[in-house]
C-alpha cells in the first residue's frame, strides 16, 4: 500500500503509528511506498525472514530519468508485481520464514521504477523479453544503490 492508504487504513495521523498498529494487527508483512520518498518494509518471519520496519530509498536511477520523460501510472501495479515474482521465485528454492524481504524489495523497486521511464501505464515490448531486460537493469543499479549481493 502507499504511505496515504496505510493513514487511512490504519486511522493513525504519522507512518510511525501506523506500522504500530499494522504490527499489533498482526500482519505477516507489508511494504508502504511513499512517492518518491522512502519506502518501509516488515516482515514478523512467516514468509520472509523476520525484519523490523526497515526503510528502503527509492531509486536514485528513476528520479533521474522520470525528469527526461515518463509518469507515475502504473508504479505501484509494477511494484506490487515485483514483490508477487520475487514470492513465486523465491518459493521454489526456499520455505516460508526464510524468504529475503531485501530482494522482494529491490525486485518492487525496479519494476515501479521502471514503469516511471514510459507515458501511461502498459509498456509494448518490440521483442519478446525487452521489459524483462529493462526491469533487471533498474535491478543490477538497484541492487548496487543499495550495497546488495
Amino acid at each position: 500500500m502507499d504511505q496515504e492508504e496505510a493513514l487511512k487504513i490504519s486511522g493513525k495521523d504519522s507512518l510511525e503509528a501506523a506500522l504500530d498498529y499494522f504490527i499489533r494487527k498482526e500482519l505477516s508483512s507489508f511494504f508502504i511506498t511513499n512517492g518518491a520518498k522512502d519506502l518501509v518494509a516488515y516482515s514478523d518471519g512467516r514468509l520472509f525472514e523476520k525484519t523490523p520496519p526497515v526503510f528502503f530509498p527509492v531509486s536514485r536511477k528513476v528520479t533521474k530519468d522520470i525528469r527526461k520523460q515518463g509518469d507515475t501510472t502504473g508504479c505501484g501495479d509494477n511494484f506490487a508485481g515485483g514483490i508477487i515474482t520475487s514470492i513465486a521465485k523465491q518459493i521454489r528454492k526456499k520455505i516460508p520464514g526464510t524468504f529475503n524481504l531485501n530482494e522482494a524489495v529491490a525486485l518492487a523497486v525496479a519494476s515501479g521504477a521502471f514503469a516511471c521511464t514510459y507515458l501511461g501505464g502498459t509498456y509494448l515490448e518490440s521483442r519478446n523479453g525487452e521489459k524483462r531486460q529493462r526491469i533487471e537493469e533498474f535491478l543490477a543499479d538497484y541492487r548496487s544503490q543499495i550495497a546488495m549481493k
